[in-house]
């Protein structure tokens, strides 16, 4: 019983480094999608606040943060 206890306190703390590093990199790659859509959008003319660039900022995020999950949800290790 004391192996598997054990173990399971491993798991647990893996699973919470993870977790903390997943956010980091989620939120890093949100700021980078967010940067390079005002760029983009400053490049062209159109100015970084405007409803236009904001829209697609936020669509950008979107598909961002749908691909991790598809990703993560793909590569889980329970599969």
């Amino acid at each position: 019983m004391w192996a598997y206890e054990s173990n399971k306190e491993h798991v647990a703390e893996a699973n919470l480094a993870a977790t903390e590093q997943n956010a980091k990199t989620y939120d890093a790659g949100q700021h980078d999608v967010e940067k390079l859509v005002r760029s983009w959008a400053d490049s062209r003319g159109h100015a970084v606040d405007s409803d236009w660039t904001k829209f697609y900022v936020h669509a950008g995020q979107d598909e961002y943060a749908h691909g991790r999950d598809r990703t993560l949800s793909t590569l889980r290790a329970d599969r």
